[in-house]
């Protein structure tokens, strides 16, 4: 996963990010002239410095331009109500739409990447990790809907799966904290998971699921799991695992049911 580096503001980005600004606002009032009823539910006058401010790479930049250009005094004040009392305006479906699209070509590009499967046991990560196909669904109540938007806006920018891979870290070692006993063996697995970049922990967990952190009753089974976990990030990342020779485990006891006992008539 590679990290997508902040924008390096040009001249010329600038001029173009005002002049579209100053387009949508003119727009805006435009619309509010058009159908004043609309004015509650219209969006807030757009302002140079706040917009600047919320894009921090390019490809939110290319994201704000091409949903603010959907912007016109048709698209603003034109409504769509549905059964529930939802009011929208044309550009709030067009500018979801368009959100779902950039969320949906990233998403089908680690199901590619990461090729989940029933047979390595990686298919349930589709639904763990949100990696199907988002819906636009405009059959929502206002509540709802706020969130449904605001989610989308969150995804399509362009560090959602960079700053997706640090949440993971940081649940992933509380996990261990949480779930692990205390001792030497849990001070070696923080140790490589503090040290892997988040990208390759996250990357992780699609190629092997059997990484995850349970809850384990019984001590001598989780000392076996933390064993396993660090052998398997070695593998993943390419390095070399810590010294685990004073950590070595019988395989378990096989249970091989009795025969059925046979009774004569």
């Amino acid at each position: 996963m590679a990290k997508i580096p902040n924008i390096r503001w040009r001249k010329k980005d600038e001029t173009s990010l005002r002049k579209e600004i100053n387009r949508f606002n003119r727009e805006l009032k435009r619309a509010q002239k058009i159908n004043p009823e609309l004015s509650d539910i219209l969006p807030k006058k757009l302002n140079f410095k706040d917009v600047k401010s919320s894009i921090q790479t390019r490809k939110d930049l290319k994201n704000f331009m091409s949903t603010s250009a959907m912007a016109t005094a048709k698209t603003l004040s034109t409504p769509y109500v549905n059964e529930k009392g939802l009011i929208l305006t044309q550009y709030d479906i067009e500018k979801a739409k368009y959100n779902v699209s950039v969320i949906n070509k990233r998403r089908a590009a680690e199901r590619k990447k990461y090729k989940p499967s029933a047979e390595r046991g990686t298919l349930g990560t589709i639904r763990k990790t949100g990696l199907a196909p988002r819906k636009l669904n405009l059959n929502k109540d206002i509540s709802n809907w706020k969130k449904f938007s605001e989610s989308l806006e969150r995804e399509a920018r362009g560090k959602f799966t960079e700053q997706r891979a640090n949440s993971y870290k940081e649940n992933y070692i509380k996990a261990i904290y949480a779930e692990m006993p205390q001792g030497e063996l849990r001070k070696k697995l923080l140790n490589m998971v503090n040290d892997l970049p988040a990208s390759t922990l996250y990357d992780s967990f699609y190629i092997n699921p059997d990484l995850a952190i349970d809850y384990i009753y019984d001590p001598i089974e989780a000392d076996r799991r933390m064993v396993n976990i660090i052998n398997s990030l070695s593998d993943v990342a390419g390095i070399e695992p810590p010294d685990l020779s004073d950590y070595e485990f019988e395989e378990p006891d096989i249970y091989v049911p009795p025969e059925p006992t046979k009774y004569e008539e």
